[in-house]
């Protein structure tokens, strides 16, 4: 009987794979040793676990300032994505530096608390805040620094701190600047606050101002404007929307962008600066501007103050212009015959014949300009202590406008709604947007430098291309890189 062998199962193969057989017949056949080769032992741990040392990732939150701007509430958990923390021991260094960025005199926007708007440009701003650890409110601007960078107008921002160090805190008619200091968005002014606004709102709203207010306040801008030229500053945009007026109604002047600090044996800027309404005739004949330029503008806005008006208005600027170098202007019937005369001897077209350009002990000398009869009642030793009296409408009175108690004519105290007057400072972006053109108003600053360092800046444009911005109180002509 055939018998038929059974195929060998897969134990049996196994068991049989330690024998390998050579393909040469001569070649004898040889054990494979059966120990496995030892392997290295792994161990495994469980995932870590977040370390207790690193606090939570916390969102990116733009600065107080900025949330109503880019529609960020207190309540959004991750307005903005998150960013990974550095190691531990670089986070403590860092915190080290910054933690409390007064102690090392360096302020920051956490330092306050902003309260509200007061005013609006393109690229800047200008809120109300308060200093958490003095309780005092300030005015600070705050400059896009994008824009500024984009436009390259980071210029514009030092000519008017330098300037403002300059003159300091040593008179009370003119805008003090505390500090000045940046973030990753923004430069930031901290200013004097003005509550009562600026002189050109309540001109407007008003009508004009009675002869005390204008007296008064005639007296104040020339004893601020003497302070600044006795430091060789020329301020080339005086108006009644650069005159700002603090809690007790005194004068404060701003705007100093487009201001001037002079060289020793230097009298004349040669840019072209300032505003149309305002403009002086050596200005628009000669294309400069000295000190006695902004005795010019201070008749204009004496002018305005009694008047209501400008003293050189046409239908478009360069009719202006034309009324100006021809002195193309007449008085509104009622005009005081003291203040017609101390207008007068402003509006001349020799600028070294106005009053108060004259050397001393000339009949145009700054001493003849205080003694006018215009200002024979003025008190210049108290000028600054006694109270200013009460606004009232002049010449032109605007009919509706009354005081908060009612009474038509007289503001004593608190307006209608002191909200409203509240920050009236004009075009922001006008402010920073006037560019002096090649000014070198190189130098040192103290204590009032950006964080990441300071000191002056120069314009070395060459294109002399005009700029108009139009503004409430005319337009504003900026020639940008002019050669001063």
């Amino acid at each position: 009987m055939l018998q038929v062998e059974s195929s060998p199962t897969l134990a049996d193969l196994s068991r049989n794979a330690s024998v390998i057989s050579s393909s040469s017949d001569s070649e004898s056949i040889q054990d494979v040793p059966r120990t496995p080769r030892p392997r290295p032992t792994r161990t495994f741990s469980s995932p870590r676990s977040r370390s207790p040392q690193l606090p939570a990732i916390q969102p990116i939150r733009p600065p107080s300032y900025l949330t109503r701007e880019l529609g960020v509430s207190d309540r959004d958990s991750a307005p903005y994505p998150a960013r990974s923390r550095p190691h531990p021991r670089s986070q403590s260094r860092k915190r080290s530096r910054s933690r409390n960025p007064s102690a090392n005199n360096r302020l920051s926007s956490q330092d306050f608390t902003f309260l509200s708007t007061l005013g609006e440009g393109s690229y800047s701003s200008v809120m109300r805040a308060r200093h958490i650890r003095t309780g005092q409110d300030y005015a600070i601007k705050i400059l896009d620094k994008n824009h500024l960078a984009r436009k390259d107008k980071m210029a514009v921002a030092m000519t008017e701190k330098l300037v403002l160090i300059k003159l300091g805190a040593g008179h009370p008619g003119i805008i003090h600047l505390h500090w000045t200091f940046q973030d990753d968005w923004s430069l930031f002014f901290v200013l004097d606050l003005a509550p009562n606004g600026e002189m050109q709102t309540r001109i407007s709203r008003m009508g004009s101002l009675s002869l005390a207010c204008a007296r008064h306040y005639t007296a104040q801008i020339i004893d601020a404007l003497d302070y600044m030229h006795a430091k060789d500053v020329i301020h080339r945009d005086l108006k009644p929307e650069n005159l700002l007026l603090d809690g007790d109604y005194r004068i404060k002047i701003t705007d100093f962008g487009t201001g001037k600090i002079l060289e020793p044996g230097q009298e004349r800027a040669n840019s072209w600066v300032g505003t149309a309404q305002y403009i002086s005739p050596e200005l628009l004949e000669h294309g400069e501007t000295s000190k006695r330029s902004d005795l010019w503008s201070l008749g204009c806005v004496v002018y305005q103050m009694i008047a209501g008006r400008f003293a050189f208005h046409g239908p478009s600027e360069y009719l202006t212009w034309q009324k100006i170098k021809k002195l193309d202007y007449t008085f509104p019937e009622g005009f005081d015959e003291d203040a017609k005369d101390f207008v007068q001897r402003l509006f001349v077209l020799d600028p070294t014949q106005r009053l108060g350009a004259g050397p001393e002990g000339s009949p145009n000398s700054r001493a003849a300009l205080r003694a006018h009869p215009f200002l024979a009642s003025t008190k210049w030793e108290t000028l600054w202590t006694d109270p200013s009296p009460p606004l009232e409408a002049g010449l032109v009175q605007k009919e509706g406008w009354k005081n908060a108690l009612g009474n038509a004519g007289t503001i004593n105290g608190l307006d209608e709604d002191e909200d409203e007057w509240e920050g009236k400072w004009g075009d922001v972006g006008a402010i920073w947007d006037s560019l002096v053109g090649g000014e070198d108003n190189d130098g040192e600053v103290r204590g009032s430098g950006w964080n990441g360092g300071g000191g002056g800046s120069r314009i070395n444009g060459t294109d002399a291309s005009t700029r108009l911005d139009t503004g409430r109180g005319g337009s504003r002509y900026i020639e940008e890189g002019a050669r001063a």
